[in-house]
């Protein structure tokens, strides 16, 4: 709604979607759209995949769709097992950004008011940025159930079924906080 007003549209929400529809391909700017329009939905590095919302798991990176890269939930949440990358996604605010062995939640309810979490990756470590630079000692790491990851501590932390789900903040792996 904010960025629709940001573009001069009136409407309550009892204006027709329709009507909102319309006046916001008149009142926003051509290269706009098309700025939006030439967006990814996803970015890969060789340990990482970033993606809005996450990942359906069992389908291959290069086949996850639209759909899901935005708006998935349940499944990729309850999934503890490794993906093909550690995946860093938001979409689903928490308190703080954390890891939960396959995953990297940044979402700290920015849009919503909260702080902004912002991190910096080096292969499969990451540190919350702040405005003194990065936090001292990397975090990021991977329990022992997910092969090929190598920190700069052997801190190993086993996955929980999903009851028991270790949804850790990030510091809780013994290293600093995302």
């Amino acid at each position: 709604d904010t960025t629709l007003v940001s573009y001069g549209l009136d409407f309550t929400p009892q204006t027709r979607m329709e009507k909102v529809h319309a006046e916001a391909r008149i009142a926003v700017p051509q290269a706009h759209l098309d700025f939006l329009a030439a967006g990814v939905l996803s970015h890969e590095t060789e340990t990482l995949f970033f993606a809005h919302a996450g990942i359906r798991p069992g389908v291959p990176l290069a086949r996850q769709t639209e759909h899901d890269l935005l708006w998935i939930r349940q499944e990729f949440h309850a999934e503890i097992m490794p993906h093909p990358k550690l995946i860093v996604h938001g979409h689903t605010p928490v308190r703080q950004a954390t890891h939960y062995g396959n995953r990297i939640n940044l979402d700290t309810g920015a849009g919503y008011g909260d702080p902004l979490t912002v991190a910096v990756f080096e292969g499969a470590d990451c540190w919350r940025l702040t405005a003194a630079g990065r936090e001292p000692g990397a975090i990021g790491q991977r329990p022992t159930l997910l092969q090929g990851f190598r920190g700069p501590t052997e801190a190993k932390v086993p996955c929980a079924a999903p009851g028991g789900r270790m949804a850790r903040p990030l510091e809780a792996y013994g290293t600093s906080m995302l």
